[in-house]
């Protein structure tokens, strides 16, 4: 899983039980052993006030890539994710 954050804030994250700063402008990567299945993630602004800006529950699985792009929209903190499970081999005809 790769997390690009290009909001014009530096932001945190809560990751099951770590604590992350991401920084504005830069990529942060979770590796599937890091965390349990599943784990919370809450994702806050810190300046001016503590302020949680997305909340949600994530799965990082065999096979499951995630890329999550962090950015502004209209002054507010918005989050998108593309999530590719991988194709699974096609049966084999007997």
């Amino acid at each position: 899983m790769r997390l690009i954050n290009s909001s014009d804030n530096a932001l945190g994250i809560s990751a099951g039980t770590k604590q992350i700063r991401l920084p504005s402008g830069k990529t942060t990567d979770f590796q599937s052993g890091d965390w349990p299945e599943p784990f919370p993630v809450k994702i806050y602004q810190s300046e001016p006030q503590p302020r949680l800006v997305f909340s949600s529950t994530w799965r990082i699985t065999s096979g499951r890539r995630e890329l999550c792009l962090i950015s502004n929209i209209d002054g507010a903190i918005s989050l998108r994710s593309l999530i590719d499970l991988g194709a699974n081999p096609p049966d084999k005809k007997r």
